[in-house]
C-alpha cells in the first residue's frame, strides 16, 4: 500500500510538469483592441510592441492558439486515477494500523499510541499547505508531489520488515475462526475421517456441493459474513460511525474550501489564504488529536467514560461555530466589479487609455491595491503595463489610479527593462477593504477545529472496543467507508454548492493549453458566505451531537459495554468484548452438516 500510494503520488507530479512545460510553450497572446495604435509593453521582456502584432498585455482580452489537442480531458482522467489509488492506499494504512495498535497494546498505552499516529498525518498536512503554497507563487507545485512520492518509496523497505499477522492479534482471531471438520458414518455416527484417507476416497464419500458439502472458499464466505454482522448489527457502532459521518462532512467541507472563503470573506492573497488555512486546520487537528488521546489514556476508564467526553467535545464545538456570527466582514468595494450584474465593467478612465470606444478589460480576476484603491485586475486601474513578481505589481500608466508615467520612454525600456523604477502597487486587497477581524475568525477556526479532533481518539476507540479485538480492523474499514460515503463525498460537495450559489462576480480566465474559459469565483457575497459557513458546521455539529447521544443510551442499556478496559482484557492483554445482547439480531450462521453416503 505504501508502494502504491508513491507510485500515485508520482503519476500526480508528472501529470502537473508536463502541464507546466506544456504552459510555458503555449500559443496566447492578449491584447487591448484593434483599433488602437498605441506602442505598448510586453510584460515578460518590456520591448515595445505594436497592438497590431496582438500587443501580450495580460487582462485585456485574449486571442489563442490551442496547443492540446481534446482539451484537458486526458490529464483530468490520469490525475482521477492517481487521487484514487492514493485514496485506496491511505484508507488502508488508516484502518490497518489503528488495528495493529489496538490489538498489541493495553488501554493506556492504546489512546496514547493512536494519539500521537493521529498526530503525524495533519504535520503533514502542514507542511504540504506551506509547501504548495509557496511553490504556487512560481507554478511548480508538482514539487511537492515528487517529493511525496519519493519519500514515500523509500519507507517500503521498513514496513516490509513489519510482521504479515501480529501475533497476539494472529492468536485472539485463531480462538474466533470458524474450521469444518470432516465426518464419515459408522453406524449411524459420526467419527473424524483417519489421515490415512487418500484424497480421492474422501471426495468419493462426499455428498456434492448442492447437498450440503462446503467448501473452504465457502468457509471463508461464512466467517466474513459473520464478522460483518457483528459490525453492522451492533448499535453501539452503527451509531457512533453515523456521528463520525457528520463531524467528516463538516471537516470536509472546511478542508476543501477554507482557503477560497478566507480568501474572499477576509481579503487575502490566493496564495496567503491557503498558507493560513494550513496554519490554522491542520495544527488545530494535531493539537486536538494528542489532547483527545491524553484524555482517553488518563481518564476514561471505560466507554462510558469516553461516550461522554465525546459528547461534550461535540456540544461544544457546535457553540463555536455558531460563534462565527458574532465578527462579519463587511463586503469590499472592488472597483470594476458589478455585485448587482455580476460582470465587471471597463472604468471609463481605463477605456480612454486604451484607445476609447470598443476596447476594454475582461473578467480575468487579478486583484491590486493602487492608492489605496482596490481594483479588479491592473486592467480596470488603466495600467498599460504590469508584471506580477513575488506578490509585488509593477504597474506604467495606470489612469485610474493617477500614477506617474515613469516608463514613457519606450526606447529606453527596449534597451533597459529596470522594473525597480515602476510603480510599485499591491498585489491583492488594499488594508482598508480586508476584514478588521480576521484574527477573531481565525481564532475562532482553530478553537472549532481543535475542539472537533479532541474526540477523534475517543471516537475510535469506542469503534474498535464495542467489537472484539478481532473485528477491528474491519471495523475502522467499514467506519471509514461510510465516513467516505456519507462525510466526505456530500461534505464537499454540499458547501462548495452553497458557496458557488453565494458567487457575486465571476473570475474567468483562458487555459493556454486548451484555449477553453476556466470559471471560478472572484467575489462572494459576503453575507450569503457566512450564513452558509455557518449553517453547515452548525447542522453537522448537531447531527453528530444526537447520534452521540443515542450511541452513549446503548451503552448504558449493555452491562458488559460498561465494564472497566481493566477488567475485560484477555491473558495476552488483548482487549475483547463480544456482547450478543446488544447485537440480538447477529446471529451466527449455522452450518449444514456433512454426511457420508452409506
Amino acid at each position: 500500500m505504501v508502494a502504491l500510494m508513491g507510485l500515485s503520488t508520482l503519476l500526480f507530479a508528472a501529470v502537473g510538469l508536463m502541464a507546466q512545460m506544456a504552459a510555458e510553450g503555449a500559443g496566447m497572446d492578449q491584447y487591448v483592441c484593434t483599433n488602437s495604435s498605441t506602442t505598448l509593453i510586453d510584460a515578460t521582456t518590456g520591448i515595445g510592441l505594436d497592438a497590431e502584432e496582438l500587443t501580450i498585455l495580460r487582462g485585456h482580452g485574449q486571442q489563442c492558439e490551442p496547443t492540446v489537442e481534446g482539451g484537458t480531458s486526458f490529464p483530468f482522467i490520469v490525475l482521477s486515477l492517481s487521487m484514487a489509488l492514493q485514496a485506496v492506499s491511505v484508507s488502508c494504512l488508516y484502518t490497518l494500523a489503528p488495528a495493529h495498535i489496538n490489538a498489541n497494546s493495553t488501554p493506556t498505552e492504546c489512546a496514547r499510541l493512536l494519539s500521537w499516529f493521529y498526530m503525524v498525518g495533519p504535520i503533514g498536512m502542514a507542511v504540504g499547505f506551506l509547501g504548495i503554497g509557496q511553490l504556487l507563487k512560481g507554478g511548480n507545485w508538482w514539487m511537492a508531489f515528487a517529493f511525496t512520492g519519493v519519500a514515500n518509496l523509500s519507507l517500503v523497505p521498513l514496513f516490509m520488515q513489519l510482521p504479515a499477522v501480529p501475533k497476539k492479534h494472529e492468536s485472539s482471531a485463531a480462538m474466533h475462526s470458524i474450521k469444518m471438520p470432516e465426518f464419515s458414518v459408522k453406524e449411524g455416527k459420526s467419527s473424524k475421517v483417519a489421515d490415512s484417507n487418500s484424497e480421492s476416497e474422501r471426495q468419493k464419500s462426499r455428498r456434492p456441493s448442492s447437498l450440503g458439502v462446503i467448501s473452504v472458499e465457502e468457509i471463508k464466505v461464512v466467517d466474513f459474513r459473520h464478522q460483518l454482522q457483528q459490525v453492522l448489527f451492533n448499535k453501539v457502532w452503527f451509531f457512533n460511525v453515523i456521528s463520525g459521518s457528520a463531524e467528516v462532512a463538516v471537516i470536509s467541507g472546511y478542508s476543501t474550501h477554507g482557503a477560497q472563503f478566507l480568501e474572499s470573506y477576509t481579503g487575502l492573497k490566493r496564495s496567503s489564504a491557503l498558507t493560513l488555512s494550513g496554519i490554522v486546520i491542520i495544527p488545530a487537528a494535531a493539537i486536538g488529536s494528542v489532547l483527545g488521546g491524553q484524555a482517553e489514556s488518563r481518564w476514561h476508564k471505560n466507554l462510558p467514560d469516553s461516550s461522554r467526553w465525546n459528547i461534550k467535545m461535540a456540544a461544544i464545538s457546535a457553540i463555536l461555530m455558531l460563534a462565527f456570527r458574532l465578527f462579519s466582514c463587511d463586503q469590499a468595494h472592488v472597483i470594476g466589479s458589478d455585485l448587482d450584474t455580476g460582470i465587471t465593467a471597463t472604468p471609463a478612465c481605463a477605456v480612454d487609455a486604451f484607445g476609447g470606444e470598443g476596447c476594454g478589460c475582461n473578467q480575468a480576476y487579478y486583484p491590486i491595491c493602487f492608492n489605496n484603491q482596490t481594483f479588479f485586475s491592473p486592467c480596470h486601474a488603466g495600467c498599460s503595463f504590469w508584471n506580477d513578481d513575488n506578490d509585488v505589481v509593477y504597474a506604467d500608466n495606470c489612469t485610474c489610479a493617477d500614477a506617474t508615467n515613469l516608463a514613457a520612454d519606450v526606447e529606453f525600456l527596449e534597451t533597459t527593462f529596470n522594473p525597480d523604477q515602476l510603480p510599485v502597487v499591491t498585489a491583492g486587497y488594499c488594508s482598508g477593504d480586508k476584514c478588521a477581524n480576521l484574527m477573531m475568525i481565525l481564532l475562532i477556526f482553530f478553537l472549532a477545529i481543535m475542539v472537533t479532533f479532541m474526540n477523534n481518539i475517543p471516537v475510535n476507540v469506542v469503534l474498535m472496543r464495542s467489537v472484539p479485538t478481532e473485528f477491528s480492523g474491519l471495523s475502522l474499514s467499514m467506519n471509514d467507508f461510510v465516513d467516505k460515503l456519507l462525510g466526505d463525498l456530500p461534505g464537499g460537495l454540499v458547501l462548495g454548492g452553497l458557496l458557488d450559489g453565494s458567487c457575486a462576480v465571476k473570475d474567468i480566465k483562458v487555459d493556454p493549453l486548451s484555449c477553453e474559459e476556466i470559471k471560478s469565483c472572484a467575489i462572494f457575497d459576503n453575507a450569503a458566505i457566512m450564513g452558509h459557513w455557518v449553517t453547515i458546521g452548525f447542522v453537522g455539529k448537531f447531527i453528530s451531537l444526537l447520534f452521540l447521544c443515542a450511541t452513549y443510551w446503548f451503552i448504558t442499556k449493555d452491562e458488559d459495554m460498561q465494564k472497566d478496559y481493566a477488567d475485560v482484557t484477555t491473558k495476552t492483554g488483548n482487549f475483547r468484548r463480544l456482547s450478543m445482547r446488544s447485537s440480538a439480531r447477529s446471529q451466527k450462521p449455522s452450518i449444514p452438516s456433512i454426511k457420508e453416503e452409506a
